[in-house]
């Protein structure tokens, strides 16, 4: 229910605009076919170039009450999209508050309406969280984050082999 409450809060929305809203797959079908958006992507199928898709979106909205960490949400943020995200501890882990997108209290219907709004309207705003999403992404690169994570596993190779040992 409350994903049909939030997609009627966009459609209150006066103009058309694109987003993406990623939730499971079948309230998605639901809503879409209940409501006819028309502007609503639903990804279900591998894309091997996502920032070509991602970057024809104005707003990347990623609500959800639980999650780990979400690989949409930094591939938004590499393609300097602007984020209105759940204010989840998967997400905080990502992202600043108004420093590179806009948390929401999954609860809060009416603050993700708000947002999407503000964004529709600030440009100045949208090009600051554009700006540092852009920024903050790129530590999750993979040139940077595959050397740590195999150094990590080398590592702990090397403790448990020196504990076999011992």
């Amino acid at each position: 229910m409350r994903s049909i409450e939030l997609f009627e809060c966009v459609n209150m929305i006066a103009f058309q605009m694109n987003y993406i809203y990623h939730h499971m797959f079948y309230l998605r079908q639901k809503i879409a076919w209940q409501f006819n958006y028309s502007s609503v992507l639903f990804l279900r199928i591998f894309l091997d170039d996502i920032s070509n898709l991602l970057s024809s979106f104005d707003i990347f909205v990623l609500p959800s009450f639980i999650g780990g960490t979400s690989n949409a949400l930094i591939e938004a943020m590499a393609c300097s999209r602007d984020i209105i995200c759940s204010d989840i501890s998967a997400n905080r882990a990502i992202v600043t508050n108004d420093k590179e997108a806009l948390p929401i209290n999954p609860d809060d219907r009416d603050g993700f309406k708000e947002a999407i709004l503000l964004l529709s309207f600030d440009e100045k705003i949208r090009s600051r969280l554009g700006h540092n999403a852009k920024i903050n992404a790129e530590q999750y690169d993979e040139d940077i984050i595959f050397p740590k994570f195999l150094q990590y596993y080398q590592d702990l190779c090397k403790k448990l082999q020196g504990q076999k040992n011992i």
